[in-house]
């Protein structure tokens, strides 16, 4: 499976939970994911769960944490985490478009902007298909987000779009 796949499987389950971006929730977004990932041959699900590594992996950083905060009113490890899985769930444009201009997600978000079923879909679905677990994908995951860390007292100023509507 290449990125291309990856993302149309991702568009796919999107609109088949709800149509537009912002009806489909979460947990129907991952049920249809993990039923169009049941059609695909195992290799690709290991494909899938790589890709899947590396946007977390990519999408690991202090700024997106910040933007996550004032979305939230908070953001834990777990919830950051669920965060990340929910923003790979909307799709190639809204992904870049976040990760270029983390204030943008005022543009996209709307009250359920968490996703941990999202974390699990190709583990599941590989399960069912061969009857074992996934084998384990390493990704180069740093200790610490990127970027430059930041005191709660300085999000406003950051995510001024953000902070207005969610703050």
């Amino acid at each position: 499976m290449n990125e291309q796949r990856f993302w149309q499987l991702i568009d796919e389950s999107r609109a088949t939970a709800g149509g537009a971006r912002d009806m489909a929730s979460a947990q129907e977004q991952a049920e249809a994911l993990e039923e169009l990932l049941m059609r695909e041959p195992p290799a690709d699900l290991l494909d899938f769960e790589r890709l899947f590594s590396e946007l977390m992996a990519r999408s690991y950083d202090w700024n997106l944490w910040g933007a996550a905060y004032v979305l939230n009113g908070g953001c834990s490890d777990d919830g950051f985490e669920y965060f990340r899985a929910w923003l790979i769930g909307q799709g190639k444009k809204v992904f870049e478009a976040v990760l270029a201009d983390p204030d943008s997600l005022v543009d996209y978000a709307d009250d359920e902007v968490e996703s941990e079923d999202l974390l699990y879909v190709a583990g599941r679905a590989y399960e069912e298909q061969t009857g074992d677990e996934l084998p384990s994908v390493t990704v180069d995951l740093s200790d610490e987000p990127r970027g430059e860390e930041w005191e709660e007292e300085e999000l406003p100023e950051r995510f001024p779009r953000l902070s207005a509507k969610f703050g």
